[in-house]
């Protein structure tokens, strides 16, 4: 029965599709610096959470900072980032381990990176 992918689905869809990203502008013959392919890697990471790809949706992007920080900044006359409010902390969140996750998914050690 068709369903909602979990969040875990969704951040290996997400890590999969960036290390295909990396795959793509690692082999891309064009003769441009590296600096170019990795500026295009970058580009298609953001254009994937922007929504302009077919496969994954868009991701909201937002700031989720400690209230601890506002504090600290506020009382030394600095900006801050807004915190998260509570309300939006029920979403689908794949953020927080996407580091931790990341090299975990590179084709190069043998493990898959291309969704199912």
């Amino acid at each position: 029965m068709p369903r909602a992918y979990t969040e875990e689905e969704i951040r290996k869809k997400f890590l999969e599709h960036c290390w295909t990203m990396i795959d793509y502008w690692d082999t891309l013959n064009t003769g441009a610096p590296q600096r170019a392919r990795i500026s295009g890697c970058v580009f298609s990471i953001l254009a994937m959470l922007d929504g302009s790809n077919v496969s994954l949706p868009g991701f909201i992007v937002v700031p989720n900072s400690p209230k601890v920080d506002k504090e600290y900044y506020q009382k030394n006359g600095q900006n801050w980032y807004p915190v998260l409010p509570k309300s939006a902390k029920n979403l689908t969140d794949i953020a927080g381990s996407l580091h931790e996750l990341f090299h975990s998914l590179d084709p190069k050690t043998g493990e898959s990176h291309h969704a199912d």
